[in-house]
C-alpha cells in the first residue's frame, strides 16, 4: 500500500510514501525558514494492512426429526466477524442476495444454500455451503384389502397402501388393541400383514394402523372388521321318534 499527498507551501518533513503498517507524519510551512511559525498543516495517521477475509458461520433453529430431517420451517442465522485489527465486515451474501436478517426456509425436500462475507478492504471470504432437509408432511396410508365391516375368520392377509413424497416411508405398523404394535412388510408403495383373527373375540373389531416417514412424521388409519370364528351350533330332530322304523315319508327338522 502506498499513498501520496500535495499541499501548497514547503514540505518540512515527510513525503514520498508510507509502507504499511507504519505511522506516518507530514507537515507543510507557508514560509521558507522551516521554523514552524508559518505552519499550514500537519498530518498524523496510521496505515493498516488488511489482507485477511472475514469469517462467517451459520446456525439453524427448527425441530429436528429423524435421519437429519427437520419437521418444521428452519430459521437460518449468519454471523460474520473480521480479523482483529481488520477493516470490518462490509457485507454478507446468502443464496445470491444481501443478507441483513435471519431467514426462514420452508421449502420441503433437500435444498442447498451458500453464503460468504466481504470486508471493507475488499477481501472476500471463500463461499460456504450447507444442505437442509425438511419434511413437514405426514405420510398417507390406508387398508385396501378389506371393505369396512367385512366378515373375516382365521388368518387373513391384511394389506394396503403407504406413501410419502418427501423423505419416504420408514415403517407401517398394525395393532388390534392400540397398545401392542407389529411391523408390516413394505413393498414399494404397498404393505401387507398376516393377522390371526382367532386371537380376537367375535364381533366388530377395529384394526388400527400407523405409518411413519423417514423424518418421523406419523399418520394413523383404521378399519372395522366383523370377526366370526365360532362354528354355528345345530340340532337334528326326527319325528315322530328316534330309533324307530318308518315307512312312507318321514319329516326331519333341526336348528
Amino acid at each position: 500500500v502506498s499513498w501520496s499527498a500535495s499541499q501548497s507551501g514547503t514540505l518540512i518533513y515527510g513525503g514520498g510514501g508510507c509502507s504499511v503498517p507504519s505511522f506516518c507524519s507530514y507537515a507543510w510551512e507557508d514560509g521558507s525558514d522551516m521554523d514552524f511559525d508559518d505552519l499550514v498543516v500537519r498530518i498524523f495517521f496510521t496505515i493498516v494492512a488488511d489482507t485477511t477475509p472475514p469469517a462467517t458461520t451459520h446456525a439453524l433453529s427448527g425441530t429436528l426429526g429423524n435421519n437429519g430431517w427437520y419437521t418444521t420451517d428452519i430459521i437460518t442465522t449468519l454471523s460474520a466477524t473480521d480479523n482483529a485489527g481488520g477493516t470490518g465486515v462490509a457485507s454478507t451474501t446468502m443464496d445470491g442476495s444481501s443478507y441483513t436478517a435471519a431467514r426462514t426456509i420452508s421449502t420441503e425436500g433437500t435444498t442447498s444454500h451458500t453464503y460468504f462475507s466481504r470486508d471493507v478492504a475488499g477481501n472476500t471470504e471463500t463461499t460456504k455451503t450447507f444442505d437442509l432437509k425438511i419434511d413437514k408432511t405426514a405420510p398417507g396410508a390406508a387398508i385396501t384389502s378389506h371393505a369396512a365391516s367385512a366378515p373375516v375368520r382365521g388368518t387373513i392377509s391384511l394389506g394396503g397402501t403407504a406413501s410419502d413424497a418427501t423423505s419416504g416411508v420408514a415403517s407401517v405398523e398394525i395393532s388390534t388393541n392400540g397398545t401392542t404394535w407389529n411391523s408390516a412388510t413394505i413393498t414399494g408403495g404397498n404393505w401387507s400383514y398376516s393377522l390371526n383373527t382367532t386371537t380376537l373375540a367375535d364381533g366388530t373389531r377395529t384394526i388400527q394402523g400407523r405409518a411413519t416417514d423417514m423424518a418421523g412424521n406419523q399418520t394413523t388409519f383404521s378399519r372395522a372388521l366383523l370377526v366370526d370364528n365360532t362354528i354355528p351350533a345345530s340340532t337334528f330332530a326326527a319325528s315322530p321318534a328316534s330309533n324307530s322304523w318308518y315307512s312312507g315319508s318321514v319329516t326331519f327338522s333341526g336348528t
